[in-house]
């Protein structure tokens, strides 16, 4: 990277969310890339970044995948392993975790005044971890451990990592080692109190504090598109909150003609602290709450903090009666295929409705 072109953001990719011999998924893998420079972490097997690379790090020198992951290394230019990475305005560190009998790490991501970490294997919670912007962590287990014979180590339940990372003040939690015991619970629809689980190419990004937003990402907006029996809102906006406004409103446009609607009174909900893909889907399915129970359509909505810790949502409402219809209320939010998070220069979502 020429000097003086430092980066406004940093880009991370995941790969592979997969643990070992993962039934499902690629092997847990991400990919950073900022500026011209790119670094992959891990991966193997099905998560191979393309070149050209700087650097191909690794968590354990002595995985299992340690063969494969150094042909796939050598084949692009670069020698994987463990070690501290320094360039214009990036540094990326490694940092022990407590895993296996040998020494295994997590590293820390510096840059544009952001700090991620990747630490897709341990048992005990690393405190190095505490308060960044953003974890790729690890969920192995469910709601137990998966402990080594002989007490050398294991991974971490997923539940455990929730509580640990909310405790410690992480801003946004991804599983991105999701095994056995935590596929099963996905299947079963079962979610963790805060974080959400990785998906295979889902893009991070981490932008410069103070950065100038794209002229999309200033101006909120949503849209609808069709999928199968579904339906697929997108929504857009500088922040989390408005984003969620806008996928409110997006839910809303799927079933009634806004052109007339006049609100006639309010709707007020307190909800609790809780991580941003559950914020988006409790605002959706209250929206749909709204309708079904209360026989008013929300025309309006907005989204803030409130003194408690958590969020009041106020809506505009009008009488269904008021309304025209052009389509079937939505029965209900699915977490299929849902995304969300900040994009180039703000927040975006994209979400599967259940028609």
């Amino acid at each position: 990277m020429p000097t003086g072109s430092r980066p406004r953001q940093l880009r991370l990719t995941l790969l592979g969310v997969g643990a070992m011999n993962s039934p499902r998924y690629a092997p847990a893998g991400l990919l950073l890339e900022y500026g011209d420079a790119r670094v992959m972490f891990d991966g193997g097997p099905g998560a191979e970044p393309d070149a050209p690379l700087e650097a191909w790090l690794v968590t354990d020198a002595r995985a299992e995948l340690r063969a494969a992951i150094r042909r796939s290394g050598r084949a692009r230019g670069v020698e994987p392993g463990v070690r501290t990475l320094v360039t214009d305005g990036v540094r990326v560190e490694p940092y022990p975790v407590v895993h296996t009998s040998h020494p295994t790490c997590g590293y820390l991501i510096e840059g544009c005044g952001r700090r991620a970490a990747w630490a897709p294997e341990f048992l005990t919670f690393p405190d190095w971890a505490a308060g960044v912007d953003l974890l790729f962590a690890d969920a192995a287990g469910w709601r137990t451990p998966i402990r080594f014979a002989r007490g050398t180590g294991g991974h971490a339940a997923a539940l455990d990592v929730s509580a640990e990372a909310r405790r410690l003040g992480v801003r946004r939690l991804v599983f991105a080692h999701l095994g056995r015991p935590t596929l099963r619970a996905i299947d079963a629809g079962l979610t963790p109190p805060f974080g959400e689980f990785g998906r295979e190419g889902g893009v991070f990004l981490l932008r410069q504090a103070g950065a100038a937003a794209t002229p999309h990402a200033r101006t909120p907006g949503h849209r609808m598109l069709p999928h199968t029996a579904d339906l697929i809102i997108e929504a857009w906006g500088p922040s989390r909150n408005k984003c969620i406004e806008q996928a409110a409103l997006g839910l809303v446009e799927s079933f009634i003609d806004m052109h007339s609607a006049v609100a006639s009174e309010s709707v007020i909900t307190d909800i609790p602290a809780m991580d941003d893909v559950e914020l988006l889907i409790t605002v959706l399915e209250e929206v749909i709450y709204v309708v079904d129970a209360k026989g008013m359509v929300p025309i309006a909505a907005s989204l803030r903090e409130n003194r408690a810790g958590g969020f009041r949502a106020v809506f505009a409402v009008t009488p269904l009666d008021d309304v025209t219809s052009i389509g079937p209320v939505p029965k209900a939010i699915t977490r299929h295929a849902m995304h969300f998070g900040e994009d180039d220069g703000g927040w975006s979502c994209h979400v599967l409705v259940d028609v």
